[in-house]
């Protein structure tokens, strides 16, 4: 298990005690959504996986450095090799850059290189705060067919190993610029929080928070499996997935409540009440 820190615990404070995954239970989803009941796996899609084609995919800026001050920083990384763990293709390219007196050529090439290095492997499971939320039960639940499975944020993150894990809720700009990231100024929780958690303002609506978790893309981990508390049946489920999601919930040692979701009578929502099982 993961060794828990002052951050880890500022994190469980400061997150919403459940968080929400909307799953769909058609084609291949079903074997995978079964999976997170009988097997305790979740699944960490790697970034071309996701379907917000700028997501993790911002181009580093050089425009807030000045020639000088590369060869500064350039001189720092080389002096102190143990503590900048630099691609020596990346400090290469900026002295090109620095010897060219163009640093803008640099940044497609940096750019292409960090999705070669850093992007292929890394895995990011999604979550939201959101459970009644009309457009994410469309997208993600086939259209209101499928289920969200409610988990316990603190049970759920502290399971997972790894020193190098990165949990947060997602920003979105409020003018929808690109956040600025430059990799010789930005330090390294900098860099991260603005490639892995920030996305488009169009995205707001999800309230998202997401694990990320690096060489781990396209893989299911393990969860606790405590960590699921609570399952919401899609108003549109038919019969035989109802009866499906149920006996997983049956064959699970702490069994999780169920609710099913249905249309309000007087407006545009959504609302639940339990199932008894």
């Amino acid at each position: 298990m993961k060794n828990i820190n002052d951050s880890d615990i500022q994190m469980c404070i400061d997150t919403p005690e459940i968080l929400y995954k909307y799953r769909s239970l058609s084609g291949d989803n079903f074997g995978f959504t079964r999976d997170i009941f009988l097997k305790n796996e979740l699944y960490f899609p790697h970034p071309d996986e996701i379907n917000d084609p700028f997501d993790c995919k911002i181009p580093p800026s050089f425009k807030k450095i000045s020639k000088k001050l590369l060869i500064d920083k350039i001189t720092e990384i080389e002096s102190k090799p143990d503590k900048f763990k630099f691609d020596p293709f990346v400090i290469e390219l900026a002295k090109n850059g620095v010897i060219s007196n163009n640093l803008e050529t640099i940044t497609e090439t940096l750019q292409s290189k960090y999705n070669e290095k850093h992007l292929q492997n890394v895995g990011i499971l999604s979550l939201s705060e959101e459970k009644f939320d009309i457009r994410m039960w469309s997208h993600y639940s086939n259209s209101h067919k499928g289920i969200c499975i409610g988990f316990n944020w603190i049970k759920l993150y502290v399971i997972f190993n790894g020193t190098h894990l990165h949990a947060d809720n997602v920003k979105y700009p409020k003018f929808n610029q690109y956040p600025v990231w430059n990799p010789f100024i930005d330090d390294p929780q900098e860099e991260i929080n603005k490639l892995y958690f920030t996305k488009s303002l169009d995205w707001s609506y999800e309230k998202e928070w997401r694990i990320v978790f690096p060489e781990k893309g396209g893989t299911a981990q393990n969860f606790n499996p405590n960590a699921i508390v609570s399952v919401h049946l899609g108003c549109h489920i038919n019969k035989e997935h109802k009866e499906n999601v149920i006996n997983w919930c049956l064959q699970r040692k702490q069994k999780p409540k169920i609710y099913e979701i249905t249309k309000d009578e007087e407006s545009y929502s959504l609302q639940e009440k339990e199932v008894k099982y």
